[in-house]
């Protein structure tokens, strides 16, 4: 996999790849032609990041972000014929916003994205919205969101879709709450004490939702301080 380390130039184009990126600039665009994997597990405060997915091309978008301010506006353009999937997993350690807008404009595009977020000591603030222009067909939108709050902290989820087409499969799903004490106790059984417990159910629930490479894994590992 290549590393592309984005410093100062604010637009990228990405045929055919496989990529991990590092972004260190405020505002980022990139242009995905062809089939595209691409991870991003650093944040150096990229606040906007806007994403257009040309005909007969697909992006599998794996994001992971744990820093201590998190403030972000995601925007994805699809137009025929691509394929999208977000995974996108956060951790909040101290408040985190961000608003994730996704607009199909033409036909036969399938856009999923995965959420997954942690309230740890900081509250969380998730907007995602699906929309779906008019007189388009053969697009399917679905947007997954779960929330894990810990240490009574906040969680906002606010899905939105603006179908404006008769002929698209649309779903969204959200599940906000804390570690069952049902999880707690069968783990507890095993020997590992309740701090321990709460660590592996937080690390797993994050990790789960992402397809990285193991050193990519590693590398998480290391920022969640994983033992």
């Amino acid at each position: 996999m290549n590393k592309l380390i984005v410093s100062s130039k604010k637009k990228l184009t990405l045929k055919d790849t496989d990529a991990s990126l590092e972004l260190k600039t405020k505002e980022f665009h990139l242009d995905i032609h062809g089939n595209v994997n691409i991870s991003e597990i650093t944040y150096h405060g990229c606040k906007k990041m806007n994403i257009t997915i040309f005909p007969n091309s697909s992006l599998t978008f794996n994001k992971f972000s744990n820093d201590v301010d998190v403030n972000l506006d995601i925007n994805i353009k699809q137009t025929d014929n691509s394929k999208l999937k977000l995974n996108y997993s956060v951790i909040a350690d101290n408040k985190a916003t961000f608003k994730i807008n996704s607009k199909i404009e033409g036909n036969n595009n399938t856009s999923i994205i995965n959420i997954r977020g942690v309230a740890q000591n900081g509250d969380l603030f998730i907007e995602v919205i699906g929309d779906v222009a008019p007189n388009t067909y053969g697009n399917e939108t679905e947007e997954n969101i779960k929330c894990l709050v810990l240490n009574e902290n906040e969680c906002q989820v606010t899905p939105s879709m603006l179908i404006s087409s008769d002929e698209v499969v649309a779903s969204h799903n959200v599940s906000i709450g804390g570690i069952p004490k049902n999880n707690i106790f069968y783990l507890k059984g095993k020997g590992l004490s309740e701090e321990k417990c709460v660590k592996l159910i937080k690390d797993g629930f994050i990790l789960n939702n992402l397809d990285l490479t193991n050193d990519e894994f590693v590398s998480i590992k290391e920022k969640i301080n994983w033992r």
